[in-house]
C-alpha cells in the first residue's frame, strides 16, 4: 500500500481522504464534522475538484445544514450554488438543487419563491418531463421520484445480459 501512495500527489490524496470523510461522517449523521470537512474540501479549491465533486458536495452542504436546522445557511448554499449553475449546465443538476431547495421549504419557514417556478418550467423543458398540474414543491418532488424510476429502470437495462437486438427493443420500450 505504501508503495501505490506514494505514486500519487500527496495533496490529492489528503483531497480525497477529506472528501471520504465528508461522506462518512454524513452517513453517521455527524454533520457537524461533515460539514467540516465538506467546506474544507469546498474552500481549497484543489486542482482536482471537478464541476461534478462541486455539485454533489454543495448538495452534501444544503443536507447537512438542513438537518442541523441551520435553514438560513442552507438556504445561502442553495443560492450560491443556484448562481454558480451556467445556461448549459445539466439540468439534471438544477433537478437536484430544486429537491434540496423543496425539501428545505417544506421544513423550514421558507415559502417557494414564484420566481423559481421558471426553474422547474427549464427542467421540464430540458428533460422531457410530462406537464404536470401540481403545486411547485410537489412537482418538483414528482420529476425527482420519476427521474430516480427511469434511471434505475435505465440501469436494470444496461446492465441485464442480453444480446443487441433485445437490448435495443427494450431502449425502444423504455
Amino acid at each position: 500500500a505504501e508503495s501505490v501512495k506514494d505514486q500519487f500527489d500527496k495533496d490529492r490524496i489528503l483531497f480525497e481522504i477529506d472528501k471520504q470523510k465528508a461522506f462518512l461522517y454524513y452517513d453517521h449523521q455527524q454533520y457537524v464534522t461533515a460539514l467540516e470537512y465538506i467546506n474544507k474540501t469546498l474552500d481549497s479549491k484543489s486542482p482536482y475538484a471537478s464541476k461534478d465533486y462541486e455539485h454533489l458536495y454543495s448538495l452534501l452542504q444544503i443536507r447537512c445544514y438542513r438537518h442541523l436546522h441551520k435553514y438560513d445557511e442552507a438556504m445561502k448554499t442553495f443560492t450560491k450554488r443556484l448562481n454558480q449553475l451556467k445556461e448549459n449546465d445539466s439540468a439534471f443538476m438544477l433537478l437536484d438543487l430544486l429537491e434540496d431547495y423543496a425539501n428545505l421549504c417544506r421544513e423550514a419557514p421558507f415559502a417557494f419563491e414564484e420566481g423559481h417556478e421558471r426553474l422547474i418550467d427549464q427542467v421540464v423543458s430540458n428533460l422531457g418531463f410530462p406537464t404536470i398540474d401540481l403545486p411547485p414543491l410537489e412537482k418538483i418532488l414528482a420529476m425527482t421520484d420519476m427521474h430516480r424510476y427511469w434511471n434505475k429502470k435505465l440501469s436494470q437495462i444496461q446492465t441485464i445480459r442480453i444480446d443487441d437486438l433485445e437490448k435495443v427493443n427494450q431502449l425502444q420500450d423504455y
